[in-house]
């Protein structure tokens, strides 16, 4: 039985939209723009260019994708700061 409280359940796409974002964002994986070894935001050249290529919405790519890149750079820096920790 899947867990009720899984973040995976709680925060999963409600929308069409929201699915088609979440695709773009897994594919575009590798398309980030970096400061050194500092990930510091999604290249959204690319990600639209992909986002357009399979024909989802743009306009709810540029709702989505922002959040999605927020979430990439917080879970980034929570696992740089826990790794950088003593004892980790």
């Amino acid at each position: 039985m899947p867990c009720a409280e899984c973040p995976y359940r709680i925060h999963a796409p409600e929308t069409l939209e929201g699915w088609q974002a979440w695709d773009v964002f897994e594919r575009a994986q590798g398309q980030v723009r970096a400061v050194g070894h500092v990930v510091v935001g999604l290249d959204f050249n690319a990600v639209m260019g992909l986002a357009r290529a399979l024909g989802y919405d743009l306009r709810a790519m540029t709702h989505f994708l922002p959040a999605l890149e927020a979430g990439l750079i917080e879970a980034l820096r929570e696992q740089a700061s826990a790794s950088a920790q003593p004892g980790s």
